[in-house]
């Protein structure tokens, strides 16, 4: 996925080479890489740090749903049952609203028994102080450069995303380059699934002619290889997408307006390591 580079450096979406949107091998029937909605859910082929983990091993496949880029319209969200609840970042809106104790009580009121929350670019609030976070979102489990291993599925988190501009809310925002990779490189082998606020370069990250990911993330997820990476950040991009080694996960429920998307959902077998629809 290095060509994914390319989008980055020259921050124009129409400069990503043809061949690596083949690559990808988009599932949706005579859609555009650069335009409408990538949704569609395909099978997946299988390809130390803090550590949070459950007493109980499933065999069976887990149901499991994801959403992020609220902006504190979370009870508004129609997210479907399952067994792990996944929230890729921005409860908050950075300048009007920086409380996250409904979107805690939100949290309490739903039947997963897994609920991970990784933060984003307005959620100032959860910065600074892990543990502080973790204290202030007690339904959930909080993850800021950690593994959490639940029913035998590992799943590890990280907030943070290149830097904008000087007017963008930058919680967890860095440099690109040496900072962004170091963070990064702390992603262990063997994650099921990877959970960030930022997109991979290239991948459901473009903002009208601009691509916002990240390339140093998507050298990290060419040599970690996760089965999964969920991501939110890119309002005007959402669904899925399946490549050799690593499904791609844009879940944010921004549409336009007040209106919002559904929560994603998918069936995940973490023996055979592979994904499936609900």
């Amino acid at each position: 996925m290095n060509t994914g580079q390319k989008c980055l450096r020259y921050a124009h979406c129409e400069n990503m080479p043809a061949v690596y949107w083949r690559s990808l091998r988009l599932r949706v029937e005579g859609a555009s890489p650069l335009g409408g909605n990538e949704v569609t859910l395909a099978n997946s082929e299988p390809a130390p740090c803090s550590l949070i983990t459950t007493d109980q091993y499933f065999v069976n496949t887990m149901k499991i749903s994801a959403f992020s880029d609220s902006h504190t319209m979370h009870r508004q969200v129609e997210i479907p049952d399952g067994d792990i609840l996944i929230f890729a970042g921005d409860i908050s809106n950075c300048r009007t609203s920086q409380d996250v104790s409904d979107f805690n009580s939100f949290l309490g009121t739903l039947p997963h028994r897994h609920k991970v929350v990784v933060a984003g670019n307005h959620d100032h609030l959860l910065a600074g102080d892990p543990d502080r976070a973790q204290a202030l979102l007690p339904e959930a489990i909080y993850l800021q450069d950690k593994v959490a291993v639940l029913d035998g599925i590992t799943v590890y988190g990280a907030p943070w995303q290149p830097k904008f501009n000087d007017r963008a809310c930058d919680a967890f925002a860095l440099p690109r380059g040496r900072a962004l990779e170091e963070k990064w490189a702390m992603i262990p082998d063997g994650v099921d699934i990877l959970v960030t606020h930022a997109p991979p370069a290239g991948v459901m990250d473009q903002d009208g002619p601009v691509c916002h990911g990240c390339s140093d993330l998507n050298d990290a997820i060419q040599v970690k290889q996760p089965t999964l990476h969920v991501f939110g950040h890119i309002h005007n991009r959402h669904g899925i997408l399946n490549d050799a080694q690593t499904t791609f996960m844009n879940c944010n429920v921004q549409q336009g307006g007040s209106s919002l998307r559904s929560a994603l959902s998918f069936q995940y077998d973490p023996q055979q390591r592979a994904i499936s629809a609900c």
